[in-house]
């Protein structure tokens, strides 16, 4: 039986696909939620809670867009990466 296993980087492309679908989840409930808010009305829980969901949402995204980024650049350096290989000096330092 031939198993699969993943390199880091395709481990690394999937987990991005899995946010930018999550963060489109979550853009599309922050239209709704912008479109249906008129702001916070003084002691008005309902608007008190669509204020709260959508900062929580804003939240959400926000912490998305940075583990994206941040995944994306750590793929770019393991594109990137290059080892390097020292030889053996032929100096002795004391």
């Amino acid at each position: 039986m031939h198993t699969h296993q993943m390199t880091p980087n395709s481990e690394i492309e999937k987990k991005i696909k899995e946010l930018k679908e999550k963060k489109e989840k979550y853009e599309e409930k922050l239209k709704f939620l912008y479109k249906n808010f008129r702001g916070v009305i003084h002691e008005d829980s309902s608007s008190e809670i669509k204020y709260t969901q959508i900062k929580v949402y804003e939240s959400f995204m926000h912490s998305i867009e940075e583990e994206i980024k941040k995944l994306e650049e750590d793929e770019t350096s393991e594109k990137t990466y290059v080892p390097v290989v020292r030889r053996n000096s032929t100096k002795t330092t004391f």
